[in-house]
């Protein structure tokens, strides 16, 4: 596929997922008023008519290498040193981070981690192949994706703790109110794709990050305990939706833009594993900061400090794309009609 074609892709690939995730916790929050056990039921249905979609839709391409089982003891090392961390991290307050528990659970993680480096550089078909990080927009964009994500795990999941839980609203109240960020993302996705194309895709990438740690700075400074959601809160979630729409897609496709051709959708696969690594790690950074996995009035204090940890990591990630410069191709140099001679 084209560069343009794959870049235009995975914009409209983000636009439906934010969509989705608009369309999510308000749908949710109305299956939880009947029973919660049907948020996992509606999956379902859904399910079948994406495999019966993508059965009829989508082109059967084939890549021209072999295919191999993925190493799953890789897969395993991963998701162990992943787990490990995340419950290091959330635990750490309540056993102490000096205590021998924690930095046993801390040492897994590392163990696990160097393992799953060690099996990845050797396996034949390696979960993550390395070889990929050879290329420094890839291995950027990684760095990237993985720093915004905590910061919007954080802001995600604790923007719904605090309406649910520090002001009480209502699950459905709960879902409408989280949707017009992710709407934003759709918005900003379509509205502005043909000016987000004229720059370079660090500085688009940067400009996102910005805005999601300025959104979640606003949030910070204006949330009181009274309630204003359209003054304390909506401003600032348009703000973090609209770079969130600028910086996810386009880190997405230009982590791809400097690989082989049949190794774009793992490179791909690669990216959304460190975007859903970062939401794990910004979730339990969220605990740790907020001290509980609950929000109340009271903590006010504590959840504004969450925004402000959320707005460190948007300027790390910022600095972090500012190095992600794609190769431009090479131009195709044809021979101008005007100069070729006339055949005798």
């Amino acid at each position: 596929m084209p560069s343009e074609r794959r870049a235009h892709s995975v914009r409209i690939w983000a636009v439906t997922g934010s969509l989705g995730a608009a369309a999510g916790p308000a749908i949710g929050g109305l299956l939880v008023q009947v029973s919660w056990r049907w948020i996992f039921l509606l999956n379902v249905p859904i399910g079948a008519a994406a495999f019966v979609a993508a059965a009829l839709l989508v082109p059967g391409l084939r890549h021209g290498t072999e295919t191999r089982v993925p190493d799953l003891l890789g897969g395993v090392l991963l998701m162990a040193a992943v787990a490990a961390l995340a419950l290091a991290l959330v635990q750490g307050p309540a056993w102490a981070w000096t205590s021998q528990r924690t930095l046993e659970v801390f040492a897994i993680a590392v163990v696990a981690m160097l393992a799953f480096v060690a099996r990845s550089s050797r396996a034949a078909s390696p979960v993550v192949d390395l070889a990929l990080f050879r290329d420094p927009v890839f291995a950027w964009a990684n760095i990237a994706m993985v720093l915004l994500s905590i910061s919007f795990g954080i802001q995600l999941l604790g923007l719904v703790f605090w309406l649910q839980e520090g002001w009480g609203w209502s699950a459905v109240r709960t879902g409408l109110g989280v949707a017009p960020g992710p709407v934003m993302v759709s918005l900003t996705g379509l509205g502005l794709r043909r000016w987000i194309a004229k720059l370079p895709v660090n500085l688009a990438a940067a400009l996102g990050a910005l805005l999601m740690g300025a959104g979640g700075v606003l949030i910070g400074v204006s949330l009181t305990a009274h309630r204003h959601y359209v003054s304390e809160i909506l401003p600032g979630w348009l703000v973090i939706g609209t770079g969130v729409g600028l910086a996810m897609p386009t880190i997405i496709g230009a982590a791809s833009s400097g690989l082989s051709a049949h190794q774009t959708s793992t490179g791909s696969a690669v990216v959304q594993m460190g975007r859903q690594v970062g939401s794990v790690l910004g979730v339990a950074l969220l605990v740790i900061v907020i001290g509980s996995s609950t929000i109340t009035v009271d903590k006010l204090h504590q959840f504004v400090h969450a925004w402000w940890w959320a707005g460190l990591f948007a300027l790390l990630g910022l600095v972090s794309v500012l190095p992600m410069r794609p190769r431009r191709p090479e131009p195709v140099l044809t021979p101008s009609p005007q100069v070729a001679e006339p055949a005798n």
